[in-house]
C-alpha cells in the first residue's frame, strides 16, 4: 500500500482563550500554574502515566479527569498537553467495511474510556489554544486541574470572540439595552448536576427546573435612567450570565445538558444592533494525521501552533505581557 493511500487525517477544531482578570492590579497566576504542573508531570515514570484528578461538581457528583503537560517549547515559550475526562455514555461500535461486520469495544471492569482535549498555552501572551471535543473536557476543567493543588490560586479562561464588537458588548462596564435568550432543558435534567456560578443563569435554570419547563424564550429590555445611583439598563450580571450559558452549553456536550438555542445582546446607545452570540467565538479548523484512529501528538501540536499563527493578527489585541 502506498504512503499516500495509507495516510489518514481527521479534522481538529480549536478555540482561543485568555485568563480572566477582574482586578488589573493583581498579577496573573496562569503561567506559574502551568510551570508547577509541568514540573510534576515531567517527573512521571513513563510517558503513559497521567495525573488523575477528581473534580467535585455538586453534591456527590464529580468529574474524573486525567491531566498531562507533555512538553515545553523554549523557543515559542508554550506548554503542550491534554486533559481527559471519563466518558459516561455508551461506547461506539467498530465497523469493518470489508467484512461488513460490526463489533464492540470490550472493556474490563477496571478499564474506562477517556475523551481528550489538547491544548497549547503561550506564556508571554497568556493565550490558550484549546482543542474542541464535543464529548471532552472544557477549559474550566483545565483551570481546575491547574489550580487544585495551588493555595489561593484561581483561573477563569475567557473565550476570545470572533468580532471585536462582541467583546465590547460583553465587556464589564458596557451597558446592555436588550437581551434575547432561548433555553431548552432535556427531559431528565437535574439542575444539581450543573456547576453554574452566575446568579442570572442559576435563576433561569432553577425556575425552569422547578416549574417543569422544557423550553423558555426570554425577550427583555433594560430601563434607562439618568438618576444618580440608579442602575442604567440591564445589570452586568445578565451579560455575564449569558456568557456562562454559552461557554458551557452553547454547543451541547451531553444529552442531560441544557441547550442554548438563541442568545443575543444589544448594547445601549445609538447605532448598536442586536448581536448573535452563538458560534461567534474565534475558531480554527485544520487536519491532523491519525494512525489506527488516534492522532499523532506531534501532528496535534503543530496543528494547534498553526491555529495560533493563523490568527495572530486577531490574537495580538488580546495578548497580555506576563513577563
Amino acid at each position: 500500500m502506498s504512503e499516500s493511500k495509507a495516510k489518514k487525517t481527521k479534522q481538529l477544531s480549536a478555540s482561543f482563550y485568555i485568563s480572566g482578570q477582574d482586578d488589573k492590579s493583581k498579577s496573573l497566576v496562569t503561567a506559574d500554574c502551568f510551570k508547577n504542573a509541568y514540573a510534576r508531570h515531567k517527573n512521571l515514570p513513563c510517558e503513559n502515566r497521567r495525573e488523575p484528578i477528581s473534580r467535585p461538581i455538586t453534591g456527590n457528583t464529580s468529574r474524573d479527569l486525567n491531566f498531562r503537560i507533555d512538553s515545553y517549547d523554549a523557543n515559542s515559550k508554550c506548554y503542550f498537553g491534554y486533559i481527559a475526562v471519563a466518558r459516561d455514555t455508551f461506547l461506539p461500535s467498530m465497523y469493518d467495511k470489508k467484512k461488513n461486520e460490526e463489533t464492540n469495544f470490550e472493556l474490563e471492569d477496571d478499564q474506562y474510556v477517556y475523551e481528550r482535549s489538547y491544548f497549547l498555552y503561550y506564556v508571554d501572551t497568556d493565550i490558550l489554544v484549546f482543542n474542541i471535543n464535543r464529548l471532552g473536557p472544557r477549559p474550566d476543567d483545565l483551570a481546575y486541574a491547574l489550580t487544585y493543588k495551588e493555595d489561593e490560586a484561581s483561573i477563569d479562561f475567557d473565550p476570545i470572540w470572533n468580532q471585536k464588537s462582541l467583546q465590547d458588548v460583553l465587556r464589564k462596564g458596557q451597558s446592555v439595552k436588550k437581551c434575547s435568550v432561548t433555553v431548552a432543558l432535556p427531559r431528565n435534567f437535574k439542575d444539581s448536576q450543573l456547576d453554574l456560578q452566575n446568579a442570572f443563569s442559576k435563576t433561569i435554570v432553577k425556575m425552569m427546573s422547578e416549574n417543569g419547563m422544557s423550553k423558555l424564550k426570554l425577550d427583555f429590555w433594560g430601563r434607562a435612567s439618568n438618576r444618580k445611583g440608579t442602575l442604567g439598563y440591564l445589570s452586568h450580571d445578565v451579560a455575564d450570565g449569558i456568557v456562562e450559558f454559552i461557554d458551557k452549553f452553547g454547543s451541547k456536550k451531553k444529552a442531560t445538558d441544557p441547550e442554548i438555542q438563541k442568545a443575543q445582546l444589544q448594547a445601549a446607545g445609538s447605532g448598536h444592533k442586536p448581536e448573535n452570540l452563538l458560534s461567534q467565538e474565534l475558531k480554527y479548523t485544520t487536519d491532523v494525521d491519525v494512525e489506527k484512529g488516534y492522532p499523532k501528538l506531534g501532528s496535534v501540536k503543530w496543528a494547534l501552533m498553526r491555529a495560533y499563527g493563523s490568527n495572530k493578527s486577531t490574537l495580538r489585541q488580546y495578548a497580555i505581557a506576563t513577563n
